[in-house]
């Protein structure tokens, strides 16, 4: 027999999760953990549904390795339709030999890989089978902005970490999609509003 709470119809479980703040996400992620029954009854609630809708992904190997196997596990994750990918520049300063080169190369393509198989994921398992909107960004290291802090950052910062890093996201993504199933309804690419 169970406890009360899990006999609660949904409408009751709904109602608690939406007295529940969006960012309050640990209590209603013990909620789920209570048990099986309380873990479907919560996921049917369209507040927390809401919380899987956008999500933002790094272009790092181990988030895109971890994007693509939850979204190919279905649930929840299969749930995103805003999704930002974001690449990163950082101070390191390039190496312009040709082990380097190939070592972005593989990377990239791996990387690529990883998305394609997301991507895939997304238009089988989620709810319309496609995107509601994709953005690319750059994410710049606290590193490369703490060096450039002075009185005309902008006319002395060094854009070629960030040029590069956008290459590099844009190079990534743009395979990934011609490579999967997956539509999109809109694109943003660098330049979205603040």
């Amino acid at each position: 027999m169970g406890s009360c709470l899990e006999r609660c119809p949904v409408e009751v479980i709904n109602a608690i999760v939406e007295s529940m703040e969006l960012h309050d996400l640990k209590t209603i992620c013990n909620l789920r953990l209570a048990c099986r029954t309380l873990a479907a009854k919560t996921s049917l609630s369209h507040h927390f549904q809401a919380l899987f809708k956008s999500e933002h992904v790094e272009l790092k190997e181990q988030a895109l390795c971890h994007f693509a196997q939850e979204t190919q596990a279905g649930g929840l994750r299969c749930l995103v339709q805003n999704l930002t990918l974001s690449g990163f520049a950082s101070g390191d300063k390039p190496r312009r030999t040709r082990t380097w080169k190939d070592k972005m190369m593989s990377s990239r393509q791996r990387n690529s890989s990883l998305l394609s198989h997301a991507f895939d994921a997304l238009a089988k398992n989620g709810p319309t089978g496609k995107l509601e909107s994709l953005s690319l960004d750059v994410t710049v290291s606290p590193d490369l902005q703490h060096r450039h802090q002075p009185t005309r950052a902008h006319a002395s910062f060094d854009w070629r970490h960030v040029w590069m890093a956008a290459v590099d996201t844009f190079l990534t993504a743009v395979p990934s999609l011609a490579g999967s199933r997956i539509q999109i309804e809109s694109l943003t690419i660098f330049n979205g509003p603040e």
